[in-house]
């Protein structure tokens, strides 16, 4: 029995090794069908590929953490921060209760600090509980981890590093461990590195990692305390959704902690780490994963196509072989084995593109969509490309294998018209069909994108260049020494040559970043309180200048003026939204305003001198946010350490990138500074919807060559097949032009078919993204007509050659080979 085995086995490996070498001597006969199936399936597969690489990390690959599954981020949301989070007081009291966790952390917002004392640089500190790795499960890759001795108020500051800053501090030298480094003028001692792979659970940068000393019972006294992030690993017999109706009884008695003007504003959150970190983008993730596999069917249509052409060119031979004794699994067989063949070539030249084409994208837009710098070919991308190789020769090659030959191709008899393949011209509907997709959803993002760059932001970023920077923490600890220094760089930076105007705000539009404030803690003298249902109100700390450099137009009133820095009533200005919501059509200019402290005697009553026209403050695709500004006023203590100077120039970036640099070197040489205009700040935030744009167009454009291609490649075979018939027609009086429009409306009839089943998928498919379109409807009445014109205008190309050479065929040539 077993050496009947080994003799079948070894039978069998000869025929495969027989129809291989075979498959590839009849391939090299016919180079150009055998390079334009490969360079299809290639591109169609490198694109899958490349895209599977980079959405794996976010949809599929498990999060760097032992027992990803079991962590979630846990809190509150509300009109604050729309991502969970918890104040010191709420925080403290979950953590004495029983949970549904096995540890529960937490982290302070991530800030900028600085490293070293001359010549410092500006790196990424964070502040998190002594229990932040463990409750991660990650351990130091060499060192020790926090100890609650650590994490104790005033308690000697020690470091966590980076794997990076490790590298380029240390060079990577294990004696790194107890070195001490001057972060914020503050002595750290470094205990332990961080492995390689460590990522935030925010995915924020850390270059180093510091215990947030956070007094308890300082936070458990104090009504809201310190701002944070928490995450919790998860008991191993609790699932996500009893975790969130354990939680929910802790959560509806914390909200005695919330103020009382946002208690109906704020609701509960926990959810798994993964959907923390990828909620605004996983869309987007499906989408370009959803197109590649679009665009992979369009090749697979194509290729069944050419090899079904093929097919038919090869029927007398198949016959042959039938007439000798070949059965219909040998047929079988051997068509498969060459379809094998080119689905290998195929899939190898595309992961070799796949490769080229992350490199170019990781290269173009690196921080367009998240871990894309972590995108490459590995062992676990390779079997996704084998698999879809090995999908693709079945899509493909199933036709043309289970093509049966006919008796009379033996005797070279051919009776093909116009109406035969039905296979092949469906195969050609099916290809429109997608392609309209395709072209209807990247329209869709084209007009998405250009509203969202031309809309009007409320002020002109053209020529305007922004200095972010941070004050040193110990340093300029007292309020009088931020005044000073703020006082000399507003001199400084009105001084410059070619400054037109400058202004100093806390944050600048359409970024967002602001300081927010419930709409409920505001007070209208001689008025009755506003609602408690009024969200959030942001605001912003400006200097007089600030109008005037970003040219925000104030449509009542007048601006800040330098002698309000001194008035004994700081003055505010309200944007339009924020008038209209506290006075509806009434003037606001002369009321007064109090922002807190409604006890009578202590209240600050703060005049409206202006209102300022609406601006996109949180970022481009929101509306506008109501706010107010305050005046930066030398008296108090509200300038604070993070500001942004805004100058308008008529000199370029690098010239002006030197003095400004020059004048910040004069005040505190140690100080780090970002430079770079408002036009650059607001174009990146249009970084990622241009690159899911760009990738959609690109997917689109090459299905649509695909179908463009596959159209062409059918009715040429089919008007060479009929050139006798054609001939004949035009002997007994059909005219060029009969024959013309009988080969088109053959071609449009398909093509028809295509664009009629298209647009009925893309109505049913676009309504999938409505959450990432600006300002367009997902039914855009523009963009489907855009992409069925552009689709039709490629068929009558594609039909246009073949119809010519049927409309100039020569009877006589015809008749005379008859």
């Amino acid at each position: 029995m077993l050496a009947m085995t080994e003799r079948l086995s070894a039978r069998w490996l000869a025929a495969i090794w027989q129809d291989g070498r075979y498959a590839f001597r009849s391939l090299r006969r016919t180079p150009l069908f055998a390079g334009l199936v490969v360079l299809t399936l290639a591109i169609s597969i490198g694109a899958s590929t490349a895209v599977f690489s980079m959405v794996d990390r976010l949809l599929f690959r498990a999060l760097p953490y032992p027992r990803a599954d079991r962590l979630v981020s846990v809190g509150i949301t509300g009109p604050i921060d729309t991502n969970e989070f918890m104040i010191g007081r709420t925080y403290f009291n979950w953590r004495r209760r029983s949970t549904p966790f096995v540890s529960l952390t937490s982290m302070l917002p991530a800030e900028e600090c600085d490293l070293g004392e001359q010549n410092p640089i500006r790196i990424h500190c964070i502040y998190v509980e002594a229990n932040f790795l463990s409750t991660l499960g990650i351990s130091p890759l060499i060192g020790r981890n926090f100890t609650e001795d650590d994490d104790r108020p005033n308690a000697p500051r020690v470091a966590l590093i980076s794997n990076g800053l490790w590298q380029a501090r240390f060079a990577g030298n294990p004696n790194a461990l107890q070195k001490t480094l001057l972060i914020e003028d503050q002595p750290t001692r470094v205990i332990g590195v961080l492995p390689a792979t460590f990522e935030m659970p925010q995915l924020g940068e850390a270059d180093v990692l510091m215990t947030e000393q956070l007094d308890q019972t300082a936070q458990l006294r104090d009504e809201t305390g310190a701002f944070l992030r928490c995450f919790a690993r998860l008991k191993d017999d609790i699932t996500l959704e009893q975790a969130r109706e354990q939680m929910q009884p802790l959560y509806v008695s914390s909200l005695a902690d919330v103020p009382p003007m946002l208690r109906g504003e704020v609701h509960f959150m926990m959810r798994s780490l993964r959907d923390r970190q990828i909620h605004d983008a996983r869309l987007a993730s499906w989408l370009l994963l959803g197109t590649v596999f679009a665009l992979l069917l369009i090749a697979c249509s194509n290729v069944a196509n050419l090899m079904l052409l093929r097919g038919n060119q090869r029927g007398r031979e198949l016959a042959m072989r039938a007439a000798l004794g070949a059965g219909r699994m040998r047929l079988m067989q051997l068509s498969l084995s060459e379809s094998l063949f080119l689905g290998l070539a195929g899939g190898t030249s595309g992961v070799l593109l796949a490769w080229g084409l992350l490199k170019l994208l990781i290269k173009i837009s690196p921080n367009a969509f998240l871990r894309l710098n972590q995108a490459g070919i590995d062992l676990r991308v390779l079997v996704f490309a084998f698999i879809t190789s090995l999908l693709a020769v079945v899509l493909f090659g199933a036709a043309a294998a289970l093509r049966r030959p006919q008796p009379e191709e033996l005797a070279g008899w051919h009776v093909i018209g116009l109406g035969r393949g039905r296979l092949r011209q469906a195969l050609v509907a099916f290809q429109v069909a997608i392609s309209l997709v395709l072209l209807t959803g990247s329209s869709l993002f084209a007009r998405s994108l250009l509203k969202l760059e031309s809309q009007q932001l409320g002020m002109e970023a053209e020529r305007v260049i922004t200095v972010s920077f941070v004050l040193d923490s110990h340093r300029y600890r007292q309020a009088a020494a931020q005044n000073a220094f703020y006082r000399a760089l507003e001199t400084r930076l009105a001084s410059i040559p070619g400054v037109t105007s400058s202004g100093i705000s806390d944050t600048v539009p359409p970024g967002g970043g602001m300081h927010g404030r419930p709409f409920s803690n505001m007070r209208i003298a001689g008025r009755p309180p506003l609602p408690e249902q009024g969200g959030i109100v942001a605001f912003r700390y400006v200097s007089p200048g600030y109008f005037d450099t970003l040219r925000i137009r104030l449509i009542a009133g007048r601006g800040f003026r330098e002698e309000d820095r001194n008035s004994t009533q700081t003055p505010i200005i309200l944007s339009a939204s924020l008038a209209r919501k506290l006075f509806g059509r009434e003037n606001p200019i002369g009321h007064q305003l109090a922002l807190s402290g409604f006890d009578g005697a202590h209240t600050v009553w703060s005049p409206i001198v202006g209102v300022a026209r609406d601006v996109k403050n949180s970022g481009l695709a929101p509306d506008a946010e109501p706010e107010y500004y305050r005046l930066r006023t030398w008296k108090s203590d509200n300038l604070g350490r993070s500001a942004v100077a805004i100058l308008r120039t008529s000199l370029p970036l690098q010239t002006m990138s030197r003095m400004i640099r020059g004048e910040f070197a004069s005040l505190d040489p140690r100080m780090p500074i970002s430079i770079q205009t408002l036009a650059t700040r607001i174009n990146d935030l249009t970084e990622r919807p241009r690159f899911v744009m760009v990738l959609l167009g690109s997917f689109a454009g090459f299905g649509l060559l695909l179908t463009a291609v596959g159209l062409y490649g059918v009715v040429s075979f089919l008007v060479a097949q009929q050139t006798r018939e054609i001939g004949v027609r035009m002997a007994m009086g059909a005219s060029p032009s009969h024959i013309a429009s009988h080969v088109l409306a053959f071609a449009l009839r398909w093509t028809a078919i295509g664009v009629c089943g298209g647009l009925a998928a893309s109505i049913f498919l676009t309504r999938l993204i409505h959450g990432l379109l600006f300002e367009v409807s997902p039914q855009d009445p523009t963009a489907f007509i855009a992409a069925s014109m552009l689709l039709l205008f490629a068929a009558l190309l594609a039909a246009g050659l073949p119809t010519m050479r049927a409309a100039h065929v020569d009877p006589a040539v015809c008749l005379r080979h008859e």
